[in-house]
């Protein structure tokens, strides 16, 4: 048996090699799946904090809640109604202190029910907290990069979005915040 067990691993480590990456003056290089690659991060990698959430499109939050905080052990943070956008959210914070959030149409117009009718339930975005938004959002057109939505009105939450056609199909949501992390 235990010898079964390691010839599958050496096989599976044969097809599924893992992907080395180093980094050196503000560049990554990495080496494994598409040879050696290098992408300068220098001027982008000054901008991020941190991946702040994943956003889940449900069609009920109650019904998705069962799993997301009843099963899985989320620890209900805050939530709401964003009657101009028309959806409701609810996040949740887990032991190592990632943060799902579930998104739910409030009306049949709202670009969440558009979403699901196309795509059905499941990821609608990633969040990733940064400095400088503005800034960045210029480094990023400039790079080619479509944003799909910018709103740097409120101090306690600008936002921007980088278009799905532009992130491998999942829409990512830049924000910036002047307010303290939630505990």
């Amino acid at each position: 048996m235990a010898r079964m067990h390691a010839d599958l691993k050496s096989a599976w480590v044969r097809v599924h090699p893992r992907p080395q990456q180093a980094f050196q003056g503000g560049r990554a290089i990495n080496h494994g799946f598409g040879g050696n690659q290098v992408s300068e991060l220098s001027g982008f990698s000054e901008h991020i904090l941190k991946l702040d959430h994943t956003a889940h499109a449900v069609h009920s939050i109650r019904e998705a809640s069962r799993l997301y905080r009843d099963i899985l052990g989320g620890v209900y943070i805050f939530g709401g109604d964003v009657e101009e956008g028309g959806f409701r959210f609810e996040q949740y914070r887990y032991p190592n202190g990632s943060k799902i959030e579930l998104i739910e149409p409030l009306n049949a117009d709202s670009f969440i029910a558009t979403f699901l009718r196309k795509h059905g339930e499941g990821l609608h975005h990633l969040t990733f907290k940064v400095v400088r938004l503005e800034e960045l959002v210029e480094k990023l057109k400039k790079r080619g990069y479509r944003i799909v939505g910018e709103n740097y009105e409120r101090s306690y939450w600008k936002e921007a979005f980088i278009s799905p056609r532009n992130a491998h199909g999942t829409v990512i949501q830049l924000a910036e915040s002047d307010r303290p992390e939630q505990p």
